[in-house]
């Protein structure tokens, strides 16, 4: 038996949020608008996906969870500052809601979020689980144990008084919390005003899981695919070994090393300790590559960086 641990998402300045769509139209209407094979989902599973423009740039990713016949919930990620997913998703569906039979419900200012997480290591997580439950007091909890923090992972929505019990649970621990940030960023998975951006394409980000094949036209389709046949997009989300620590709160720039000079191909997205993330010019995207980071102050002398692995999330 594992243990587990109660987060709150606020603490790693995040912002969930909970779009319900109800309706006889609801399947096919999700289907034909998101990357995800709604179609195939069956009652309490789920699957990751995202709403693209035309020119394959994120409006928002999130887990689309079967709730009911006709009841699908979208659970997704904005940052506590920033720019709102969460309204981009909402506008979106407005604005594609013609005579089609179904309501869109936001749920989120009425339901609060918790986060568990077992202390299962990667290692021993040998199933991957893309399930929830819906409670008749309009509860829900999810569950990925495809983890994306370095441990199984589930999400409990419900009210306050609901989740009473478990926020009193709540740990606040820096030490936790550093741990799981930096467990994020081994995993590679993006997070809200650091990778995911609307500038965002899921391809850069190697959001692969998110992008179902051969499930017909949505918007963006002809992008992406184009994207996948030219064999790479122009960028890539990496993982880096750096010579030292550093706390960014924005986005440096990286540059190249070599003896001509200095040469900026990409930027850092995330840090934690000596690991990073960060968006690099695809030729730089590869496993030894040697990068440096600038440092805000020009006196100080750039960081060493080294590409570890190129961020790719499987279909699960």
């Amino acid at each position: 038996m594992h243990g587990l641990t109660t987060i709150d998402p606020k603490d790693l300045n995040l912002a969930p949020f909970l779009i319900q769509i109800e309706g006889k139209d609801a399947k096919d209407f999700l289907h034909r608008l998101s990357t995800a094979n709604i179609k195939n989902l069956s009652i309490q599973n789920g699957v990751p996906g995202c709403f693209l423009n035309a020119t394959g740039k994120l409006m928002g990713s999130f887990f689309c969870w079967r709730t009911g016949d006709h009841t699908y919930t979208l659970e997704g990620l904005d940052s506590i500052q920033g720019h709102s997913f969460r309204q981009s998703i909402l506008q979106w569906l407005d604005q594609m809601t013609f005579s089609e039979s179904l309501t869109v419900t936001d749920l989120t200012s009425t339901q609060r979020c918790l986060w568990e997480l077992s202390d299962a290591t990667n290692a021993e997580l040998t199933l991957r689980e893309w399930q929830c439950s819906a409670n008749p007091s309009g509860s829900l909890t999810t569950r990925a144990s495809d983890t994306f923090l370095g441990r199984a992972w589930s999400t409990i929505w419900g009210s306050v008084t609901d989740l009473q019990p478990l926020i009193s649970q709540t740990t606040h621990s820096t030490e936790i919390l550093a741990a799981l940030s930096s467990a994020r960023i081994q995993s590679g998975f993006a997070f809200p005003e650091r990778e995911l951006t609307s500038s965002s394409n899921p391809l850069e980000l190697g959001m692969t899981a998110w992008i179902a094949e051969n499930k017909g036209c949505y918007p963006g389709q002809e992008v992406i695919e184009r994207i996948i046949s030219q064999g790479s997009p122009a960028k890539r989300l990496v993982r880096l070994e750096m010579s030292a620590p550093t706390p960014p709160s924005s986005p440096l720039t990286l540059s190249l090393l070599e003896p001509s000079g200095h040469k900026e191909v990409g930027k850092l997205t995330s840090a934690a300790d000596n690991l990073a993330l960060a968006l690099v010019g695809k030729v730089f995207a590869k496993t030894g590559v040697t990068l440096l980071l600038s440092q805000s102050e020009p006196t100080k002398p750039p960081i060493e960086c080294k590409v570890t692995s190129v961020v790719e999330w499987q279909t699960p």
